[in-house]
Formats: structure tokens, C-alpha cells, sequence
């Protein structure tokens, strides 16, 4: 039918060596990077997936050909990709899933207005909190353990410090060890959810409440919303000679920004 109604379109890539279910099962599961790896190797670093859409997804592996790519405005950035974020966030568009990079574009005003956030001051500032936080963790977790040979699961001990990290040092907000493993959790939850199901099953969001992980994903984003309004909240209520400190930071540049205005706009962009 594709080659019936485009006769001149250029031949598809090779094939996946998978079935439709096969290819959904995988792109559904923690191993998807492995199968897709798997794949390059069986048919080349081009190819397609059979998978229920009505277009043809196409993965490309080469990293060259992948940045020509995206950075051709003419080609057409697949949407439901795009939007996947958009479902952590309560539905909200955020400036992952902004496409539209021209002049008073969302993307303009949300996501370059945070540019001078990584100015090298503040830079500089976030290089004095990320070695104080890992001091801290070296202090209260690591020597302790060591020292009564206890194991540590050291992938989730540096994601917890980096979530810590990135809490204090861009949004000034202290993030205590129980609260860092929740919005981790839920973190997980929710961008697995969204990436490698909503965006890849067709009509699977409208109907989240129907399976275990759509209702789970329900659940973790809007505590993460939650959890953006409680930083928020914190923020407000600093005292004005602390908030001068934090200007310029992340945060400041985001509750400042009148263009959001409703607070679930700006909660998604936090």
C-alpha cells in the first residue's frame, strides 16, 4: 500500500528481524537498548520496526547520519516521541516536547530563557554544591559501610546523590535520602511508562487505567507534579536576601517567568 500510494518515495530500510508482538514486547522491557542493538548487528544500522503505527518508525544507529537527521529542520521530528513527556508533566506541553524552536516559540521563552542558569558562575556554584553533596555521602554513607563491610548498591547511591545535587544546586532545595528514592522511584516509573509504552502503543494512555503500569504511571507523575509545587512552595517562602542569592538559578529563572503563568505550566517546567 506505501509503495502503491508514494511510487516515488525512496525504498524503506530493511526490516527488524522480529515479529510486530516480538518488537513490542521488547521495546516495552528494560532489555529494548539490547534488542535494538541486536538488530544493527543482524541488518545494518538502519532500520525498521514493525510495529503497530500507522508510519514506519525507523531507527538509525549511526550516530553521524542520526545528527544529520535532527539537525535538518526539514525532517519531521515524530511527534508521539516528542509528546511522550508531556504525560509526566499532567498532559501540560513542556519544552522537551516543544518542536517549534522559531521566534516567540515555547521553546524560546521556556527553554533559552534558562540558558544563563549555566552561565560559568553559577556554574562554578554548582560545582562547590556537587562536591559538598558528595562529601556528605562519602561521610554518612560510604566510610560507614566500609568500615562495617556492609555492600552498597553504588548505581542507585550515585543517582539518589545526583538527584540530591541536582535539587540543591538548581532549584535550592534541601532533598533528604526518603524523598530522593521516592522521586526516584517515581521517576523511573514515569518516563518508562511514557517512552516505551504511550509512545510506542497505540491508544495505551487513553486507556492507562486498564493495566497495572498505565495506572502506576498515573500515580508516580502526579506525585512528581506534587513534588515540583512542594519546591516551588520552598522557594517562595525563602527569605528575600536568600532568594537574591539563588537569582539566576534554575528555579528563580522558572518562577519568574510571567509567560508560563498558570502554576501547572509552570510546575511541568520544573
Amino acid at each position: 500500500v506505501y509503495r502503491v500510494l508514494r511510487p516515488a518515495a525512496p525504498p524503506l530500510p530493511p526490516k527488524a528481524p522480529s515479529s510486530m508482538l516480538e518488537t513490542v514486547a521488547a521495546m516495552t522491557s528494560p532489555n529494548s537498548i539490547e534488542f535494538l542493538t541486536a538488530c544493527a548487528e543482524r541488518v545494518g544500522p538502519i532500520f525498521r520496526l514493525p510495529m503497530p503505527l500507522l508510519r514506519p518508525l525507523i531507527v538509525v544507529v549511526e550516530p553521524k547520519v542520526a545528527r544529520a537527521v535532527l539537525d535538518n529542520p526539514s525532517h519531521s521530528k515524530p511527534l508521539f516521541m516528542y509528546a511522550a513527556s508531556e504525560s509526566v508533566a499532567g498532559n501540560v506541553s513542556t519544552i522537551f516536547s516543544a518542536r517549534d524552536h522559531s521566534a516567540g516559540s515555547k521553546w524560546q521563552w521556556a527553554r533559552k530563557a534558562t540558558a544563563k542558569a549555566f552561565h560559568p558562575s553559577h556554574v562554578h556554584a554548582m560545582n562547590v554544591s556537587c562536591a559538598e553533596c558528595y562529601t556528605r555521602w562519602m561521610d554518612e554513607t560510604l566510610a560507614p559501610a566500609a568500615a562495617n563491610g556492609h555492600p552498597l548498591k553504588m548505581c542507585d547511591e550515585l543517582l539518589l546523590t545526583t538527584i540530591q545535587f541536582i535539587c540543591d544546586a538548581a532549584f535550592g532545595y534541601q532533598l533528604a535520602r526518603d524523598e530522593a528514592e521516592a522521586v526516584l522511584h517515581d521517576t523511573q516509573v514515569a518516563l518508562e511508562v511514557s517512552f516505551r509504552v504511550f509512545a510506542l502503543v497505540p491508544f495505551s494512555e487513553t486507556f492507562w487505567w486498564a493495566f497495572a503500569k498505565g495506572r502506576a504511571h498515573r500515580v508516580a507523575s502526579r506525585r512528581l507534579l506534587a513534588f515540583s509545587a512542594k519546591m516551588l512552595e520552598a522557594y517562595r517562602s525563602l527569605p528575600d536576601g536568600r532568594k537574591a542569592q539563588m537569582n539566576g538559578t534554575l528555579i528563580a529563572i522558572i518562577d519568574g517567568n510571567a509567560k508560563y503563568g498558570s502554576g501547572a505550566g509552570r510546575g511541568a517546567g520544573v
